[in-house]
């Protein structure tokens, strides 16, 4: 096992654009993409909601850096990049 520990989800959604061929295509353009978007609304979420409670400035930004690097307990972490990935996912599906 390497370190630092992979973020399974994240490993499983980029893994499959191996299975679409050149790693330049623009599925893994499109992919990347919606992963980059997708991080930053769950984060601005994420924060909000923090925010919401009184955190604000420095403490939100030690608070959120606790949550994603420094905690033995990675289930925030865990829980922010299946967010993550499901919002990507859902990217450009019509219901």
């Amino acid at each position: 096992m390497g370190y630092p520990p992979s973020d399974e989800s994240v490993f499983d959604y980029f893994s499959h654009l191996l299975d679409h061929g050149h790693d330049f295509s623009i599925t893994a353009h499109l992919a990347i993409a919606r992963f980059i978007g997708a991080s930053h609304f769950v984060m601005l979420q994420r924060l909000r909601d923090k925010q919401k409670e009184g955190c604000d400035g420095l403490a939100l930004l030690e608070w959120w850096y606790a949550q994603m690097e420094t905690s033995g307990d990675r289930s925030f972490r865990n829980a922010f990049f299946e967010d993550v990935i499901s919002k990507a996912q859902a990217v450009g599906v019509k219901h």
